[in-house]
């Protein structure tokens, strides 16, 4: 029971008052002091119940949030972003929860203890393949072992234990935050009362690689090696440094495995001869009394999707924690031991290893990847910079240039692409886009704009044309190629009210892979969301073969939900190809009954490879015998073949290899 200090002060002026005086019987005494006592405890529980009711009020009815979630596309080697909704709605005191991904519903949760925050999934594989297993208590608390699974198979030794009162105790074996399938990374270490302490271990294919202590706060203490955010197989970057009090203290050193070979080795930013006796990556942290550390000094940072195709460095100065002064960035084109600095000159020369273009008489001595901070130590980007986009690789090699003023783009910005015929000394540059900012302080685009689209590439120049009007598309946009690739150009309409919303007829083109072409796909939007039939146009791998048609509807009420039969392609994220599909029926964003998996193969008809059945309840779970795409390539066409028993697979799984008509790998599953 909690007492506020001001009913506390008015019990001690009631005993001290004459009224508590006259009450001479000690039984009377304590029994209005309970009395007392119990009246305000039901005020306090009322007001508990108003609290917990208006919080709970917020998601009475349905609501959506939408979540950007990045993964990685094999087929690219690249990051790439897809945009998901997750509704919420209390339904009989349980909070449900959906994913939603393009009319379908991936994955559905239960939460039954409603007094703590849902938990929200936002990494796009755990959203398809993890699952927690465990039991529940009657309070809806987790309790004793539990362990995980990844696309219906034990991930091996993941698990711990909860106490009776839902908490982390003992060893566990846990799995960090952005865990898939190219980030099998492992934390190892003790919890107590869901607090980890100790000495905590991070492993990668049976490697250390990482860990620390953790001290009876759980803050981390002394010596630690840190993964970074993006950590994955083409992305094996970790910090070494130490920590006090949870804090970031002293040196700290950026190091980078290039992929499959290689120790973990310092990152260095100069070039060709200067490497031995430069600075590696990283800098120093200076522990402040209220609040985090920050960085000072000298420091040379990553970017932020840094990959073995999108070697990106930072070098610059940090003044109390903010960037201050001249940024160099810096691209190693996948090269380890040699990295360009990208300059920019009037007089198109070039000179060793760094590059230099002529841009316009504008231009003179700004540098291509870089500019300057105030020097007030803001962190404020101001004057000309050259920028490279957040998706710049060895493939998409774009740019952006123009002027900040008070940290907001301003003026015109122009897009441009790096080219180049073998050695850096054939490098050209070509602008392919752009538009202008308004002078004020929200940096909003406004006018006619050209810009790049996301399956932009080296082969493959996609330009978006049309208008922004305070910051928002307007009216018509089309796609089309600079080659004339694309048959014909895509695209439609956004409201002219300018919320940025899609409506009308509308032609969208998705590149899956390097190799194949465009698929397209034709239908309506209705306030931002698919309506009705929407067909979709597969590659003909034959130019004088007619296209594959595939496609199917969606709810006309507007809430862009999937229904009644459909083919589409393969939803399993890894494969992202045109080549597969999928056949079979949606019932409210859910898949139901026999599902066929196809290939289109090189005279544009559908072979069946494999397929199964979901539950006729609406659950989306795969039940029965199925035959599932592990990998499919040029080179590999392997299937798996086993039994689903309420979404999870049992008994013995087998993997065919068509190319081969070879089977291998037996994994049995626990019933």
């Amino acid at each position: 029971m909690l007492l506020s200090n001001h009913f506390i002060h008015n019990i001690i002026d009631f005993i001290k008052g004459k009224h508590f005086l006259l009450l001479i019987n000690k039984q009377q005494k304590w029994e209005l002091f309970v009395q007392i006592i119990r009246v305000q405890e039901r005020k306090q529980i009322r007001q508990i119940g108003k609290c917990w009711d208006t919080k709970m009020l917020n998601i009475q009815e349905e609501t959506t949030q939408e979540y950007e979630c990045k993964f990685w596309n094999m087929n690219k080697n690249k990051w790439q972003r897809k945009i998901i909704q997750i509704q919420q709605a209390k339904i009989n005191d349980v909070i449900e929860i959906k994913y939603l991904l393009d009319g379908q519903i991936l994955r559905r949760e239960e939460q039954k203890d409603i007094s703590v925050k849902p938990q929200v999934i936002t990494n796009l594989e755990q959203i398809y393949y993890l699952e927690w297993l465990g039991k529940y208590q009657e309070n809806f608390k987790k309790v004793g072992k539990w362990t995980a699974n990844w696309n219906g198979k034990k991930i091996k030794e993941v698990g711990g234990y909860y106490s009776h009162e839902g908490q982390k105790i003992g060893i566990w074996n846990d799995i960090i935050i952005n865990y898939g399938q190219l980030t099998q990374v492992y934390e190892i270490g003790e919890y107590r009362d869901n607090q980890k302490i100790g000495l905590w271990i991070i492993t990668y294919e049976d490697e250390k690689i990482g860990g620390g202590h953790y001290n009876w706060q759980s803050k981390k203490e002394g010596q630690w090696i840190d993964l970074s955010d993006h950590f994955q197989n083409q992305s094996q970057v970790t910090y070494s440094g130490k920590y006090k009090n949870g804090k970031k203290v002293g040196r700290w050193d950026t190091f980078y495995k290039c992929k499959d070979y290689r120790p973990f080795l310092q990152m260095y930013y100069y070039i060709n001869k200067q490497l031995k006796n430069n600075p590696s990556g990283g800098g120093f942290y200076e522990d402040q009394i209220e609040g985090d550390s920050i960085k000072v000094g000298r420091w040379i940072d990553i970017s932020e999707e840094f990959s073995y195709n999108q070697q990106i460095t930072l070098s610059g100065e940090y003044k109390k924690g903010k960037k201050f002064g001249k940024w160099d960035i810096w691209w190693r084109n996948r090269n380890p031991d040699w990295i360009c600095k990208l300059r920019i000159y009037a007089d198109g020369s070039m000179n060793d290893n760094q590059f230099y273009l002529r841009f316009n008489k504008g231009w003179k001595n700004q540098q291509i990847g870089g500019g300057f901070y105030d020097s007030e130590g803001y962190g404020v980007k101001i004057g000309r910079w050259i920028e490279l986009s957040d998706e710049f690789s060895q493939n998409y090699r774009v740019i952006y240039g123009g002027e900040y003023h008070n940290g907001k783009k301003v003026g015109r910005w122009d897009i441009l692409t790096i080219d180049y015929q073998g050695y850096w000394e054939n490098l050209s540059f070509q602008q392919i886009g752009g538009g202008s900012y308004g002078e004020g302080d929200d940096e909003i685009k406004i006018g006619e704009w050209i810009e790049v689209d996301d399956d932009f590439d080296r082969s493959r120049y996609l330009f978006w044309k049309g208008e922004y009007k305070n910051g928002k598309k307007v009216a018509q946009w089309t796609i089309s190629c600079m080659d004339d690739k694309l048959i014909e150009p895509g695209g439609g309409s956004y409201n002219e009210g300018g919320e940025g919303i899609k409506v009308g007829k509308w032609k969208e083109i998705y590149y899956w892979s390097e190799e194949e072409g465009p698929s397209r796909q034709n239908g309506e939007y209705k306030n931002g969301k698919r309506v009705g039939r929407w067909d979709i146009v597969y590659p003909s791998k034959q130019n004088s073969l007619p296209p594959k048609i595939g496609g199917g509807s969606y709810k006309k009420q507007g809430d862009g939900i999937k229904i009644g039969k459909w083919i589409e392609q393969n939803q399993n994220i890894f494969l992202l190809s045109p080549s597969i599909i999928d056949q079979g029926e949606y019932s409210n964003g859910i898949k139901v009954g026999e599902w066929g998996i196809f290939y289109i193969d090189d005279a544009n008809q559908l072979q069946q490879i494999g397929g199964g059945s979901y539950d006729q309840q609406s659950k989306g779970l795969k039940i029965g015998s199925w035959i599932e795409i592990n990998e499919w390539d040029q080179m590999k066409q392997i299937i798996q073949m086993g039994v689903y028993q309420n979404g999870r697979k049992v008994g013995q799984w087998m993997e065919k290899n068509l190319k081969t008509n070879q089977s291998h790998n037996i994994t049995n599953y626990d019933i």
